[in-house]
């Protein structure tokens, strides 16, 4: 059984608890519990009656056998803006990209180590602390108390100094940006550069992302592919996202040749 089941707060036949069950199961569990929590009501909220859960399941059946699927993930993607890129190479769920330049605005969550080498203790901020402290910048926070959009995906460093970052708007450069009130946050241009990515669905727990990291970079290793950069996490969709309909993918600047692509 799900150990998301202990947060369903319903009475349901069997049958229908089995179904919950196995929909739960098919994203994977989150990390904390208030997201374990949040999946099984934002689970529930999609069932008018106990008799949607079994459309649920084979809903998300369906969409998990699609998940390899680059289009798929674009329909998972919120209408929002996104960075612009071209895809160069592509191998089931994994690309090569060539991204044109963006503006971030970012904050560190946690140093893993300071600039002698010597492990240093708490974090900074929180993961949830992180993204609030960035979403009060683009909701007024900053020196012009200028509303920027929402744009996806939310970016988190895998190793070292561990960052999370918004991408901004399109039509923004980096002077255009007004400067935040908070200390702990500061805007970055991002120059053009070339990423590999590998893509997946469900919930985008460390383990599970730093798996799909050693996938890629197994893959990178083999095919002689230079890694050049760190690499980051990157979730597309709001917390209230089902598991079977996330879109999430480890992204790595890499130096790709013509040998590379032939």
């Amino acid at each position: 059984m799900s150990p998301l089941m202990r947060y369903a707060p319903v009475s349901w036949p069997a049958r229908d608890l089995a179904a919950l069950d196995r929909v739960l199961d098919i994203g994977g569990v989150p990390e904390d519990e208030a997201s374990k929590r949040r999946v099984v009501l934002s689970t529930l909220r999609q069932l008018a009656n106990t008799r949607g859960v079994l459309r649920l399941e084979r809903e998300a059946r369906r969409r998990a056998r699609l998940a390899a699927s680059f289009e798929e993930m674009l329909e998972r993607t919120p209408k929002i803006g996104t960075p612009v890129f071209e895809i160069v190479e592509e191998q089931g769920a994994l690309q090569v990209r060539k991204y044109d330049d963006f503006a971030v605005v970012r904050t560190a969550r946690q140093r893993a180590v300071s600039n002698d080498g010597v492990k240093l203790g708490e974090p900074k901020m929180s993961g949830a602390g992180a993204f609030q402290a960035l979403a009060g910048y683009i909701f007024g926070g900053n020196a012009e108390e200028e509303k920027i959009a929402m744009t996806a995906p939310v970016q988190q460093s895998m190793e070292g100094e561990q960052e999370m970052a918004f991408m901004m708007p399109a039509q923004y450069a980096l002077e255009d940006l007004p400067e935040p009130r908070d200390q702990r946050v500061a805007l970055r241009q991002e120059a053009a550069y070339t990423a590999a990515v590998i893509r997946f669905s469900g919930w985008a727990s460390a383990d599970k992302a730093d798996s799909h990291w050693q996938t890629l970079r197994r893959f990178l290793i083999a095919e002689g592919i230079d890694i050049t950069g760190e690499p980051t996490l990157n979730q597309y969709n709001p917390p209230w996202t089902l598991p079977f309909m996330r879109r999430n993918e480890i992204i790595v600047p890499v130096a790709v040749t013509e040998a590379n692509l032939n």
